[in-house]
């Protein structure tokens, strides 16, 4: 994770771990989102910010947000159907994993206010 979106992470971790349903966790998530994306164009907007900087917060905000879904979305399913696993070359079952990969505005740091 970059250093720009470990500040996000930290705070919307701390969000999300303050609520005990998912349900809960799901709305201080779009509540984060929706605040710190707010502000950004707020200072976009009255010259604070330069476009550049504020694209990449923007994306840093964008990878903070997917990473929380992810670990999220890991501890619900889990939680559920126990942890994913798939089968090797040899026919046996073994934790799997999956990946986010972030391509286009995302990968290249240009995500814009409503991306």
């Amino acid at each position: 994770m970059n250093p720009g979106a470990l500040l996000y992470y930290d705070e919307l971790k701390r969000d999300i771990v303050a609520q005990s349903d998912l349900e809960g966790k799901l709305l201080a998530l779009r509540r984060f989102r929706k605040t710190i994306s707010q502000e950004i164009e707020t200072r976009l907007l009255s010259g604070d910010m330069p476009l550049d900087p504020a694209m990449a917060a923007l994306t840093h905000l964008a990878d903070a947000v997917l990473i929380a879904t992810y670990e999220m979305a890991r501890e619900e399913l889990s939680h559920n159907f126990g942890l994913p696993r798939c089968k090797d070359n040899n026919g046996s079952f073994v934790p799997s994993e999956f990946a986010i990969i972030g391509m286009g505005k995302l990968g290249g740091l240009e995500l814009h206010l409503h991306s």
